[in-house]
């Protein structure tokens, strides 16, 4: 219990649902290659998921070691080292 002589205090509302990661057909991912702004090293980037970023990281690493190559997630984006846009593992 908290006591204030504010009066627009407000008390802290309760914690918000945790998001929740929907199944594999339901996501929309989105597969690009880039170069810019990477001293022209080639890189995969996956977009568009929706859920925990634990999910997201699983995937990532899933993903990295289909492609043996190295990368990283963060901001729903997943980015691995060198162009695998054309593999058939991720269709």
């Amino acid at each position: 219990m908290v006591f204030s002589t504010n009066p627009d205090f407000m008390q802290a509302s309760e914690p918000e649902e945790e998001e929740v990661t929907p199944p594999p057909n339901r996501q929309q991912l989105r597969i690009r290659i880039d170069s810019r702004g990477r001293k022209g090293r080639t890189v995969t980037i996956v977009e568009g998921f929706t859920g925990k970023n634990d999910d997201l990281e699983l995937l990532a690493r899933e993903l990295k070691i289909i492609c043996r190559s190295g990368g990283s997630s963060k901001d729903k984006q997943i980015v691995i080292q060198g162009n695998f846009r054309e593999r058939s593992s991720f269709t």
